[in-house]
């Protein structure tokens, strides 16, 4: 069975032609092309009870919902509850290109009173905020099927989730909100594009909106997005010290109160 890690239905509106989606490839230094029914898929990756649970959770209702969560304020229940469950089960989904077998039976063994209960709680812990890409960008889409957005200097990292060229939705603890995001000046012209191309070995390959590099030019995108991938990996460099310097100095001060 062909296997989707990143679902058809989130890079539906970045196909083109006959099924097929661009991309750019890291590693190759190149952009090229390939049908969506095996970018971003494998083989028998998945038991087919799990693909049954996916397109019943998220897949079917996230392709007939997309204009309307692009375009309005308010969303469905039935809506809003498929967007927790794609932002529950993609981590794990991608999680195969890292060879980790991530278990899902738990999640599909709840009844519907259940996962209704579990989204519910989700809602009050956290907030789903929809963010427009308003720059001449656009979104793109990298193997993980998310992408990280730092904040104040790399300080807060929330997690973000593209589901359209100009649209990601974003998880964030209750205390942040829209226009914390915003007036942390991380979603500030292209920024959102630049983080969608992700960072690290398992984001060599990624999607590319087919107006973008009509209107670019294979040469200024290619350039545009290596320069964006080194700043993002001496962003992560810079954010992994920092991480390291607090729990060594967590330590220390918990060695210190303890002596």
């Amino acid at each position: 069975m062909n296997n989707h890690y990143v679902s058809r239905v989130v890079t539906k509106p970045w196909e083109f032609g006959n099924k097929e989606l661009y991309f750019f490839d890291f590693e190759e230094s190149k952009f090229d092309s390939e049908r969506a029914k095996t970018l971003f898929a494998e083989q028998d990756i998945f038991p087919e009870d799990y693909e049954l649970f996916k397109n019943q959770s998220f897949e079917s209702i996230l392709g007939s919902s997309r204009d309307p969560i692009l375009k309005s304020k308010k969303i469905s229940w039935k809506t809003f509850k498929s967007l927790w469950l794609y932002i529950i089960l993609q981590p794990g989904s991608s999680s195969v290109l890292s060879g980790v077998k991530y278990s899902r039976e738990e999640l599909m063994n709840l009844s519907k009173e259940e996962i209704n209960g579990f989204i519910t709680y989700l809602d009050n812990k956290f907030n789903l905020i929809k963010i427009i890409d308003n720059s001449c960008y656009n979104l793109f889409v990298n193997p993980l099927g998310y992408f990280p957005i730092f904040l104040n200097s790399g300080l807060n990292v929330i997690m973000a989730y593209p589901i359209h060229p100009k649209m990601a939705i974003v998880v964030t603890p209750k205390k942040i909100d829209y226009e914390y995001i915003k007036k942390s000046g991380s979603i500030e012209d292209n920024l959102l594009s630049k983080w969608s191309i992700g960072t690290g070995k398992y984001c060599n390959k990624i999607v590319v909106y087919p107006p973008l590099l009509k209107k670019l030019g294979t040469e200024k995108l290619k350039q545009r997005l290596q320069n964006w991938r080194s700043q993002l990996n001496d962003l992560c460099q810079l954010n992994n010290e920092y991480a390291e310097c607090i729990t060594r100095a967590g330590a220390t001060t918990s060695a210190w109160y303890t002596s």
